[in-house]
Order: structure tokens, then sequence, then C-alpha cells
């Protein structure tokens, strides 16, 4: 308006650009806002999820939004740009949801782990194991039960699990090595009450035998 106020007449074709961008600003907006809701609905609220469930929901909320935003928008130079925009910008978000996904997973199988492994911790707090090879062999056989109940599928969940379980091995050693240790010490500290016992003992005795040779002596003085 201010260009007409002016005596110029404004170039159709600039005010339909103007307008057009408007719109597909306003398009992009409203559809990455309907993204996010949809996302929320079918993933956000449900992690964590299988890798391929959300793969798949990804992908099919993307074309839903783009369709959407096609038929909303009217057709200028510029559209592409904005449609590949917004592509993009779903695509980074979806990212981060897979990075969360992974993350919830990880914390949920890691809970379900502890959950199972947790006769072996008592046992292992409690220095019930007389040896690392028993300590291994019982890791092992419930490793086994586990991936039986809950199947271990990718290769982070085969990771968690592995590390849980280097982990867990590391500290029962350190247990028994400790447990060991503190046996040693006491049977040294046995010893050496003992030691102390039998040295008094045996300078009460050598007390008793000089007693008894001057006893003696004296006794023959007076015969």
């Amino acid at each position: 308006m201010g260009v007409i106020n002016q005596g110029a007449v404004p170039q159709i074709e600039n005010i339909w650009n103007y307008i057009s961008k408007n719109e597909c600003e306003k398009a992009s907006s409203e559809a990455m806002q309907c993204f996010e809701e949809h996302l929320n609905e079918r993933i956000l609220q449900r992690l964590p999820v299988s890798p391929e469930e959300l793969d798949e929901a990804g992908r099919s909320l993307i074309k839903s939004v783009l369709a959407q935003f096609k038929k909303k928008v009217v057709n200028f130079e510029g559209v592409k740009d904005f449609r590949n925009v917004l592509e993009v910008d779903m695509e980074k978000r979806l990212k981060q949801v897979r990075t969360e996904n992974e993350r919830e997973a990880k914390k949920e199988l890691e809970r379900c782990i502890d959950l199972e492994f947790q006769a072996i911790d008592r046992k292992i707090k409690s220095c019930e194991f007389k040896s690392i090879a028993e300590l291994l062999h019982e890791f092992e056989k419930q490793a086994k039960e586990f991936t039986k109940i809950t199947p271990i599928k990718g290769v982070l969940g085969t990771t968690i699990l592995n590390d849980f379980l280097m982990r867990k091995t590391v500290e029962g050693a350190e247990a028994l090595v400790k447990s060991k240790e503190a046996e040693i010490e006491k049977t040294k500290n046995t010893l050496k009450d003992v030691q102390k016992k039998t040295e008094t003992e045996l300078k009460e005795l050598r007390s008793e035998l000089n007693s008894t040779k001057s006893s003696g002596m004296i006794k023959i003085s007076k015969l």
C-alpha cells in the first residue's frame, strides 16, 4: 500500500510471492507442530519402543505431514525450499527421538538385568562364592536363563548385558579377594594370639622351673 500511495504501481508477481511466502511460513510452523503432537501421541508417551516401530512411525508421520503441507500452500517458486526445510527439521527431530529412545531402552534393560541378577548380587555381597570359577559359572547360567525370558536384540542390548556381566564379575572377584585377605588377616591375628599365649605359658614354665631348681638347691643345702 505504501508503494501505491507514493504513486508507483506494485508488481503483482512480487505481491504474490510475498503472500505465498507468508502462507508457506505459517503452513511450515503448523506442520511442525502437527508432527510434534502426533509424535508425542504415537511414540514419546510410550518410550522405549522398538527401533523398527519408531522408524516406521516416523516415516509415516513425515509422509503424512508433507502431504498436508502440500495441500495448504500455494505453488510458487520458493515452495520447494520450504518443503525441504520442513522435511529436514522433522528428520532432525526424529533423530533426537531415536537417541532418547535408545537412552530409555538402555535404562529399561539395565533395570531388568539388575532385578534378574539380584540373587547373585546378594551372594557376592555376603561372600558366598568360594572361587572366581564358581562365580563365572553362576553368571553364565543366569545369563542364559535371562536371555530366554528377555530376548536381547541388537548390538546395544548385547553390549549392555556384556558390560553388566563384566562389571559384576569384577565386583565379585574383588569381593572374593577381600574376603580371602580378611581370612588371612584373621588367621594372622589368631596365630599372634596363640603365639603370645604360648610365649606366656613358656615364660611361666621357665619361671616355675627356676623356682623348682632353687627350692631343690635349698633342700640339698639343708641336708
